[in-house]
């Protein structure tokens, strides 16, 4: 298996995440600043596309009653991607009619967005699901545009 590191060399970055492919580099850093992957097959700029995340594992929280939680297994640099947030787009409302609806202690998987949606990673989700509250955040989340889908990155705002 690749860590991130192994597949961004192979998709062309260099460690600052800029595109050095030599084909599409001024296009592509244009992309890149406007928050959009480029849909050109030669060039790198990828990321979720390609899956170029640091590798992560989801396994218990070493706070008592705190669960699973998703935790780094190599180093990241701040603007390394971590994982795509996966699930049901809502509006803010039916978001939280959902969460008034949950009984005590039933695992939460909705995340809240700017704009007044979520994502309920619930029944429909990946390991993002696991990410958790901090009041010390070491990431936020990204909009990027791939293909003309918005999706959502989970991105490093320092490193790992």
């Amino acid at each position: 298996m690749f860590g991130a590191g192994t597949k961004r060399a192979l998709l062309g970055f260099d460690r600052a995440g800029a595109c050095n492919d030599g084909f599409n580099g001024r296009v592509c850093e244009e992309n890149r600043a406007m928050g959009m992957e480029c849909e050109d097959g030669s060039c790198s700029n990828k990321t979720l596309q390609m899956r170029a995340f640091i590798k992560t594992e989801v396994r218990r929280c070493a706070t008592k009653g705190k669960g699973l939680g998703l935790f780094a297994m190599e180093r990241g640099r701040a603007g390394d991607m971590v994982e795509e947030m996966v699930g049901y787009v809502l509006k803010g409302e039916t978001a939280m009619t959902l969460v008034d609806a949950m009984a005590p202690g039933e695992p939460n998987y909705i995340c809240r967005l700017p704009g007044g949606l979520a994502i309920d990673a619930t029944k429909m989700g990946n390991r993002s699901r696991h990410l958790n509250h901090s009041c010390a955040p070491n990431a936020h989340l990204q909009p990027v545009l791939v293909c003309g889908e918005l999706r959502i990155g989970v991105v490093l705002d320092r490193g790992v």
